[in-house]
């Protein structure tokens, strides 16, 4: 059946995950680190804070790594083996409590992680400059809303079901 004088919209929904994909497949494919993984990049940088913020606790427990990045437990083991494994970060377990396993940078990682993040900091300040201060605050604040709004659903465990006729 013809309908005339409707336009085709995209709904809201489809125009918000097209503009998602968009944005990580360009973070992904620009690759603006080159020594460390995305997932190695968030560690490193959680066990960085902890290195300047407290340098007399350095360690960190794998069990909280798990709950700031949201990867599932092998993926964490994958990663910290890996980091283990180039020197870039120590892991021990205090006698304590056994059970838990602890993690902090190395000097090496130290050094890595500022190499790379001197990258990273190098293309966000090109953005910035590209499309103003003014425009990049507000994508700041709509990131956090919606970072803020997925774990409030619970989303990084998996989507539940929902009516996506919305």
């Amino acid at each position: 059946m013809l309908l005339l004088g409707v336009v085709w919209m995209r709904k809201t929904n489809e125009k918000l995950l097209e503009a998602w994909l968009s944005l990580t497949t360009a973070i992904w494919n620009e690759r603006m680190v080159s020594n460390l993984s995305f997932n190695e990049i968030l560690v490193c940088g959680l066990l960085y804070k902890q290195y300047k913020l407290k340098p007399e606790e350095q360690y960190l427990s794998v069990k909280y790594l798990v709950s700031q990045t949201n990867m599932l437990k092998s993926q964490m083991s994958k990663v910290i083996n890996g980091l283990e494994d180039r020197e870039i970060i120590e892991k021990v377990r205090f006698k304590k409590d056994r059970r838990f396993v602890y993690v902090r940078l190395l000097e090496k990682g130290v050094s890595e992680y500022e190499k790379e993040h001197k990258k990273i900091i190098g293309v966000v300040n090109a953005i910035i400059e590209q499309i103003g201060e003014e425009d990049v605050l507000k994508a700041i604040g709509l990131f956090d809303k919606v970072a803020i709004t997925m774990r409030e659903l619970n989303l990084s465990k998996g989507l539940r079901n929902r009516d996506d006729s919305k």
